[in-house]
């Protein structure tokens, strides 16, 4: 195993997307959590 840095380092990576909705205008109603605290690193 190497001592090198990572060549990235994520931590706490939040992800959601929108549900839109209502007519005739749209507007958001919600979203979809796709990602929630993520943490990782890429060597």
């Amino acid at each position: 195993m190497s001592n090198a840095q990572p060549l990235l380092d994520v931590s706490g990576l939040t992800k959601h997307f929108p549900i839109k909705g209502g007519f005739p205008i749209k507007r958001t109603v919600g979203a979809v959590q796709a990602v929630d605290g993520l943490d990782f690193q890429v060597a």
